[in-house]
């Protein structure tokens, strides 16, 4: 907890590619969604640093609405 702390303190932020945002359903009340993401973290007073993503999640239709039952970051390394 003290290490997300101090991440919170500098530079910390998810931009989506929402171009890229795809969407399958795989069952009944069921979904995959993947969306391409830049992740920018940086200490207090340090340099952010830029790392792409691949998030995906798995969601399920629940009688209150959507919920994320599994995130699964997935880093894009760089060609």
């Amino acid at each position: 907890m003290k290490r997300f702390a101090a991440l919170y303190q500098g530079t910390w932020q998810l931009a989506p590619d929402l171009s890229g945002l795809k969407v399958v359903i795989i069952g009944k009340g069921v979904a995959q969604l993947y969306v391409p993401i830049t992740f920018t973290i940086g200490a207090s007073g340090q340099a952010p640093q830029k790392s792409r993503f691949l998030m995906n999640q798995i969601l399920r239709k629940t009688p209150t609405g959507w919920k994320i039952s599994s995130v699964l970051p997935i880093p894009v390394l760089a060609p």
